[in-house]
């Protein structure tokens, strides 16, 4: 386990995107990329139908702009926009920007655990040294991704099975919903920005632990 943080890719980030389909589309043409679904860790609230999680990596930001990309879009297929258009009760997609990685790439993680943070602006730098730092006060709320947690990142790091903590701050977000129409994400506040923490966890982990019940519940320092 790596001690510090570090960024390796400034660069870079992630494309991030939650999607629910209607019941009676199924997902089997794809065959490859890193494909989760979504679980709150209150075992009384249940989603149905499920909401799926698909992360790509971007070796660098730029690329989304660019003609191949923008062909997703713009070129599609008539199956591929009967997905969009009647296939998916909602499609929201989101952007981040690295901000620093903890810990050792082992491949894709079976388990992810995800943290939302939106923090005024004149607090960013408190907040990334408490994340990191484990100082003495954190400034922020937490809001719902996959999990309602407040912990920071030598905390989870102790939990058996975790592998690597990443950051990131959100640069674009929008939701497409049923019928293909684009909605502006505008949860952010003006003068806030939007961090996320993944923790990437083993199959054989320690979430349901005594070190993951103590970073839960341990108090903001």
């Amino acid at each position: 386990m790596s001690a510090q943080s570090s960024n390796p890719n400034p660069d870079g980030g992630v494309l991030y995107a939650f999607t629910q389909p209607t019941p009676d589309f199924t997902l089997d043409f794809i065959e490859g990329g890193n494909r989760y679904e979504c679980y709150y860790t209150d075992p009384q609230i249940q989603l149905d139908p499920p909401i799926y999680l698909a992360m790509y990596e971007l070796g660098h930001l730029s690329g989304l702009n660019e003609r191949p990309y923008q062909a997703l879009t713009d070129d599609r297929s008539a199956r591929e926009d009967d997905v969009f258009r009647n296939r998916l009760t909602f499609l929201e997609r989101r952007i981040y920007k690295n901000t620093s990685t903890r810990g050792t790439y082992r491949g894709p993680a079976p388990v992810l655990l995800t943290v939302a943070f939106v923090i005024k602006d004149e607090h960013i730098e408190e907040f990334n040294r408490w994340y990191e730092e484990a100082r003495d006060r954190a400034v922020g709320k937490s809001i719902f991704i996959l999990t309602k947690l407040q912990e920071h990142t030598t905390d989870v790091s102790k939990v058996p099975g975790w592998c690597r903590t990443r950051r990131f701050v959100a640069v674009e977000a929008n939701n497409l919903r049923q019928g293909g129409q684009v909605v502006e994400y505008d949860q952010i506040p003006e003068g806030h920005s939007e961090f996320i923490a993944i923790h990437y966890f083993d199959v054989d982990n320690g979430l349901e632990g005594p070190e993951f019940e103590y970073a839960q519940t341990r108090p903001w320092r």
